[in-house]
């Protein structure tokens, strides 16, 4: 079978696309690994945005400490791809970094550099809100999640504020000020280049997210990807539906690359129930795996 074919299962057996309360998610790392092993998951990644922090936590818990479910060491970076043509407000580009290595010193300075530009640019939002009579600060920011600022924390703060009543209220009024923001310093092609640096694999997050005019991204923006060294896609996801993961697997195929898929679980909105929820195989991450080898050898 091809690394880019997803197998029929009447149960997902990996998830490798999920936020703890080390970026924007709700749940802490053992609240998820209990959740996970009950429901017989073999394998998760923490993705938390532009930091590792969740399976360093995990992996220094004393044995036993939390149930046997393989951890996959991942982020989500942020980052810009120049010249791709795309809605307003919608700069922004995730990228999937699997099986990096924790103590990499490269990969301790991207995740540095990324939480500098993310952290800039909030406080910048935060600015853009108050002249518009919304006061807010970064300190409020701080004080929804202690680990490391976000969107999700912003809106909150909006919420305790008192200038929205419900979260869709709190994100209307942010992403009006968010989409004044300058945006992400730090170019895919550099990610890519600098998640290989670090031993991992970098996969394309969520592409049915990514806001352009013309519609899903298409052979010519993977090509690009794929000559700057991109190694997967991210298919099997909730905002990739129907024709479009059929177009992705088929793009996956067409270049080459191996396929991953997850939640993107965060926990604010419907709990724990996405978990698993993605058609996501042992076999899938057995192709992550060996890409990461042959990333490794060269």
């Amino acid at each position: 079978m091809a690394a880019w074919q997803i197998h029929n299962t009447n149960m997902p057996l990996v998830d490798l696309h999920i936020h703890t309360y080390f970026s924007d998610g709700k749940y802490s790392p053992e609240q998820i690994l209990s959740r996970a092993a009950e429901m017989g998951l073999k394998a998760i990644a923490f993705a938390d945005h532009d930091n590792a922090n969740a399976a360093r936590h995990v992996r220094a818990l004393a044995p036993g400490v939390v149930p046997e479910v393989e951890v996959v060491p991942a982020i989500e970076f942020t980052t810009t791809w120049p010249g791709l043509d795309v809605l307003p407000g919608g700069s922004d580009v995730d990228l999937l970094a699997y099986f990096v290595d924790l103590d990499s010193e490269a990969l301790k300075t991207l995740e540095k550099a990324e939480q500098e530009d993310i952290s800039q640019r909030i406080a910048d939002c935060c600015q853009r809100l108050t002249e518009t009579g919304c006061p807010v600060t970064m300190e409020e920011v701080w004080a929804e999640n202690r680990r490391q600022p976000s969107l999700a924390s912003l809106s909150f703060a909006l919420q305790h504020r008192g200038y929205a009543g419900t979260q869709e209220a709190a994100e209307e009024l942010m992403f009006a000020a968010w989409d004044k923001v300058r945006p992400c310093k730090h170019e895919i092609g550099n990610v890519i280049a600098a998640i290989h640096a670090a031993g991992g694999i970098a996969v394309l997050a969520h592409p049915g997210a990514i806001a352009r005019p013309g519609g899903l991204i298409g052979a010519d923006q993977i090509r690009e990807l794929a000559a700057l060294g991109l190694d997967g896609l991210e298919a099997c996801h909730h905002r990739n539906e129907g024709e479009a993961r059929q177009s992705l697997l088929a793009l996956a195929r067409q270049f080459n690359l191996v396929t991953s898929g997850g939640s993107d679980l965060h926990g604010w909105w419907h709990g724990n129930d996405r978990l698993g929820t993605q058609p996501v195989t042992v076999e899938m991450l057995d192709a992550l795996r060996a890409r990461h080898r042959q990333i490794a050898r060269r």
